[in-house]
């Protein structure tokens, strides 16, 4: 289920890329789109959505510290998803320039 939110979002930029022009006047229909594809409701597509872009976001700052504190650490936590794309990586430069992502 996560695999078809992460598709059917990186298939509309106009939800996570506030740069557009229509971000503001086509995120609700976008979000209909998702969950119409996805077979959930609009607001399960957004929780879920908003659950896997802060976990991508927690893995990502921890893989960038590149280490953990104490002699019982253990590896790092790898993403398993296709998160990576270029839609994420957008909005985890846009976080690190302390711009709003919603």
């Amino acid at each position: 289920m996560e695999e078809k939110i992460i598709i059917a979002v990186s298939a509309m930029p106009v939800i996570f890329n506030t740069t557009l022009k229509s971000y503001k006047d086509r995120t609700v229909k976008a979000w209909l789109k998702v969950s119409e594809e996805v077979g959930l409701t609009e607001e399960e597509c957004r929780r879920r959505w908003k659950v896997l872009r802060d976990t991508y976001l927690r893995v990502r700052r921890s893989q960038e510290a590149g280490k953990r504190s104490g002699s019982a650490a253990g590896p790092l936590k790898t993403w398993k998803t296709g998160l990576q794309s270029t839609q994420s990586r957008t909005t985890v430069q846009r976080q690190q320039q302390g711009q709003r992502v919603t």
